[in-house]
């Protein structure tokens, strides 16, 4: 079986099972766009680097869920859980990148083409819980969606879809 490495902007290297449930997806980007209930949404470079560094130094767990469930309140657990887990946030000039190893009920639907699309949750100036410092922008989960707030990024594939995608473009 394939085994999935990426050398990863701070160059570590990660190794993630067999590969076959990770994915590396497009979780935010530069921009300016309007928000039907938070109003102006701006991403700058500087905040999706915090994003970064936060995910690093503040929260090393996010996870995602499907469809912001994790979000809303609800009594019924079910619904909240787990589509996955973020392995590693990192920039690609513009674009914040997300390595995640999905749940192998997420990846099934990924590969069935039933979820498409990631939406980002984060806050701009969050506090860290232990020290109750102000820690600016932290990424709070990532939705598995097919309506993302921010349009225009790819689509998720896994790391066994993007090797095929590859091979056949080089055959």
């Amino acid at each position: 079986t394939m085994r999935y490495m990426r050398l990863l902007a701070d160059a570590e290297v990660a190794f993630l099972g067999d590969g076959k449930n990770v994915g590396e997806v497009e979780a935010a980007k530069v921009g300016k766009w309007t928000h039907p209930i938070y109003g102006a949404v701006e991403l700058t470079k500087e905040m999706l680097q915090a994003f970064v560094d936060n995910f690093r130094n503040v929260k090393s767990q996010v996870m995602a869920d499907y469809n912001h469930a994790s979000a809303m309140s609800s009594t019924d657990p079910d619904k909240a859980i787990a589509s996955g887990w973020v392995k590693n946030f990192y920039l690609a000039g513009d674009v914040l990148k997300a390595v995640i190893e999905w749940t192998d009920k997420a990846a099934d639907h990924i590969r069935k083409k039933e979820y498409r699309f990631i939406s980002l949750e984060f806050a701009s100036n969050a506090t860290d819980k232990a020290s109750g410092k102000k820690v600016g922008p932290l990424v709070q989960a990532i939705a598995l969606c097919n309506r993302p707030f921010i349009e225009g990024l790819a689509p998720v594939m896994l790391a066994e879809d993007v090797s095929a995608l590859l091979e056949a473009l080089l055959i």
